[in-house]
């Protein structure tokens, strides 16, 4: 009661102040300008049963500035029934600056029963009230649920219940009510509105979509698969089996009232993982060996199981889980392995081809550096010699122990191979010395090289594959005049199990000497001489001791699958570094300070030659009568460079590149004559200008010799010959009279029929290439199996190879020649 009170005393202080200042006529009016939760009901505007309705209220003032205003609404039912308890509220923002001094809205009985009133109100000290042409809609009341069949009504009131609207300065505003709305029932439009035509996922991820709707009040959602929240968040894990399935995804949202539902396509997908195969993989036969095959799935969950599918015979099994691969070859020969992997649902190959051979996989070499005229390797001077590794598969780490003479070479550093920084090898550390006690059995120079791909520092994981350069040595060569012409060797030395070992596959295995040759290949062919002693004892120069190779239960063992070859340093001669008359060794032969050095000779001895002593020895030898360092060299000399006398040329035998292009023999160099050999009783044409041309044949041998020369001392260079016959062999000399070491260069690929064809059980297949290249030549037999294979790289010029049927059956074979450039295949036929 003192609530009411309280409240209409402040209307009626309003009331008593919108008198006061109501001086001019003010004119306007207020309409229902929209209903919220109206439903138009075949032209009738009605509102939906035990729904909330909202009104709201629009002022339009065309008359002088409305200083105060007093407003009221009455809302009831007509049937008496109960509705939501009337509210006021203000919509314009901006009501608090044109009224400044009271902005109130307050209700009177609002329980929802009978009739709630609603007033609103304001006044102005200083501001500018309504002003004119004020078009806005200004306030609003809420209410609703009312039941159906009764109707609820809207109109203007004063307090107490009725009375007169009032504005100030004077007069009142029209009002276009009352407003009744008739209750009833309707279902609102319902709909999804952003449901999409096709949603698509790998099975491996999980699938989510917020679907939203124009509905209004609780939204209760369902879908035929997965689930979906109350908000319309819809999840759902596929699974393989959805993969190509034919999968609609049904949502339905209801309002209670209405209910409405979209389709969705799902589309679930799959990819094939993809399967790696090691590149070729060479073998020892009787060696059991592990390959590992690499596989990834792409969608990320799929379980991938490994399949062997063939491998040629090789005798392998595969792990399907792991995809390690283990096979022993007992037979030499090229085997093809194919591999499959699936993840349950598609499937990827691989293929690699294994070559088992009967000696070791892994081969080492030092080479004999010098003994090619291009490569001297001068007294007093340093030499670089490697060491490779020629042959083999991946490998992560070796122990070199390396013995030389060190009275001739004095080691100076070693440098890893290019390949071990290529690759990024994050150990590598020489030593002097065997790190051992091994007496008098000790070689002269001993020398320890270790290096290691990993040293676990991090994430980076360097390896290297294949044939490598794993450090290079660096020698100083001694002055010792009696080593001129010495090959000095440089070979592998033991002093217990683990010297000259490579690591692979993580450390887990150990690879340690076969075979170890030593000695001039020509004299032992094809490695040199095979000084291999397992029962020696340790030190040796003869391999790692039989005592080495334990076998454990659980434990690997060494593997002997491990070939060394020994190398050298083959020290120049003197004389076979010389040229005639360069006493000084400045490659200007015969001139004054050759002279003047030669003098000193006689005056100051052997020392004034510090260049290179036995080859400026040599080169004293001025007029060509063998005898070196003599006063008729000197008075030769001289004669020389007056003009009195010409000089004597060393007539050094020289290589020269002879070309062929269709049947046309030329060369770069000038030659003074050239002896060709042909197949079968040969027309050959001159080409060379100024030269002169001989030709027989001989019957016997069914070959004809052409001689092309000058007896008048001519020379030629360039295009010099044409014929069709095959050429035998050519001899070549210079214009001086110097031999010439002469090679053939073809001008395009060829690969030749095989010969003898048919076969038992060799052949041999020759092949032309006109510029150096990697060459596979593989054998093949009638159902397209690979049999065999040979892959080398080959300087210009033909070449052969021979094939060894033994292990084949009679049949017909093709074989198939491979460049970077070219390819040709024949056929062949093996009779036994």
């Amino acid at each position: 009661m003192l609530e009411d009170v309280l409240k209409h005393s402040k209307y009626l202080f309003l009331f008593i102040f919108v008198l006061f200042f109501a001086q001019h006529i003010a004119a306007g009016s207020i309409s229902l300008d929209n209903v919220i939760g109206s439903v138009d009901d075949g032209g009738v505007l009605k509102i939906n049963a035990n729904q909330p309705v909202i009104f709201e209220f629009r002022l339009i003032n065309d008359g002088a500035a409305v200083n105060g205003f007093t407003n009221g609404f009455r809302v009831w039912t007509t049937n008496g029934s109960s509705f939501t308890p009337a509210i006021g509220q203000f919509l314009d923002p901006n009501l608090d600056t044109y009224f400044d001094l009271v902005l109130a809205t307050s209700v009177f009985s609002s329980d929802g029963t009978g009739a709630d009133t609603v007033t609103f109100g304001g006044s102005k000290l200083v501001s500018t009230g309504f002003p004119n042409g004020y078009n806005e809609v200004v306030f609003s009341i809420t209410t609703g649920n009312v039941p159906a069949g009764d109707t609820l009504c809207v109109d203007s009131s004063w307090f107490p219940p009725t009375g007169t609207w009032l504005w100030a300065p004077g007069g009142s505003p029209d009002w276009d009510g009352p407003h009744c709305f008739a209750s009833d029932v309707f279902c609102p439009p319902l709909s999804i509105t952003n449901a999409p035509v096709q949603l698509t996922s790998s099975h491996c991820d999980e699938m989510t979509f917020d679907f939203d709707s124009d509905g209004l009040g609780i939204l209760t959602w369902s879908a035929n698969i997965g689930t979906i929240n109350s908000n319309g968040v819809w999840t759902y894990q596929p699974t393989m089996a959805d993969v190509g399935a034919s999968n609609s995804l049904i949502v339905q949202v209801t309002d209670g009232c209405t209910i409405t539902a979209d389709t969705v396509d799902l589309n679930i997908t799959n990819q094939a993982p993809v399967i790696t195969c090691p590149a070729t993989q060479n073998v020892s036969t009787g060696h059991t060996n592990n390959f590992q095959i690499q596989a990834a799935d792409n969608d990320g969950c799929d379980v991938l199981t490994f399949t062997l599918i063939s491998d040629g015979g090789l005798g392998s099994s595969i792990n399907p889980a792991t995809g390690l691969l283990t096979a022993t070859a007992v037979a030499a020969g090229v085997y093809q392995v194919n591999v499959e992997v699936s993840d349950g649902n598609l499937t990827s190959q691989c293929s690699f081809d294994v070559v088992a051979v009967p000696g070791s996989i892994y081969q080492i070499e030092i080479p004999c550096v010098g003994d090619q005229s291009s490569d001297f390797v001068y007294q007093g001077q340093h030499v670089q010699v490697p060491v490779n590794l020629t042959t083999g598969n991946m490998i992560d780490g070796y122990d070199m122990l390396i013995a030389y003479d060190n009275s001739a070479l004095s080691f100076q550093f070693a440098n890893p191979g290019s390949d071990l920084v290529e690759d990024n090898w994050e150990y590598f550390t020489y030593r002097f010395g065997p790190d051992g006690n091994c007496g008098s059995a000790c070689p002269s120079g001993v020398l320890r090289v270790v290096a290691i791909a990993e040293s676990n520092n991090g994430p980076y994981h360097p390896i290297i594959d294949g044939v490598s350069e794993l450090f290079v040595l660096d020698f100083l060569v001694s002055n010792d005049r009696t080593l001129e012409c010495q090959q000095v060797p440089i070979r592998f030395f033991w002093m217990d199990c683990g010297d000259n070992t490579i690591s692979s596959d993580g450390g887990n295995v150990l690879h340690v000497s076969e075979r170890v040759f030593d000695g001039d290949p020509s004299l032992f062919p094809p490695n040199g001489q095979d000084i291999s002693n397992p029962e020696y004892g340790f030190p040796t120069f003869f391999g790692v001791q039989e005592e080495c190779i334990v076998e454990v239960a659980g434990k690997p063992a060494p593997i002997r699958d491990l070939t060394f070859n020994n190398g050298c340093v083959q020290i120049a001669c003197a004389d076979s570094i010389d040229a005639r008359g360069d006493v000084n060794l400045n490659s200007v032969p015969n001139e004054i300070a050759d002279a003047v050095l030669l003098s000193n000779y006689f005056v100051y001895g052997i020392s004034v030659f510090t260049v290179n002593m036995q080859g400026q020895i040599a080169a004293s030898d001025v007029n060509a009568d063998g005898m070196t360092l003599t006063v008729a060299d000197l008075v030769y000399l001289i004669r020389i460079i007056v003009g009195d006398a010409l000089p004597y040329t060393k007539l050094a035998a020289f290589a020269e590149d002879v070309h062929v292009n269709q049947n046309i023999y030329s060369v770069e160099s000038e030659m003074g004559a050239a002896l060709m050999v042909l197949e079968g009783n040969a027309e050959v044409s001159l080409l060379a200008d100024n030269m002169e041309i001989k030709s027989h044949y001989d019957n016997a041998t069914n070959k004809t010799r052409v001689l092309i020369y000058s007896v008048s001392g001519e020379s030629f260079a360039g295009e010099f010959a044409e014929t069709e016959n095959k050429l035998v062999s050519i001899e070549l000399a210079s214009r001086d009279g110097a031999q010439v070491v002469s090679k053939l260069i073809p001008g395009e690929f060829e690969l030749s029929q095989n010969y003898p064809n048919p076969f038992n059980p060799t052949t041999t297949f020759s092949f032309a290439i006109p510029k150096a290249d990697k060459v596979t030549l593989a054998v093949f037999n009638i159902s397209g199996q690979r049999v065999a294979d040979f892959s080398s790289s080959y300087e210009a010029g033909t070449h052969q190879i021979e094939f060894d049927a033994s292990a084949y059956a009679s049949g017909v074979y093709f074989y198939k020649l491979e460049t970077s450039e070219f390819s040709d295949t024949k056929k062949m036929l093996l009779l036994k």
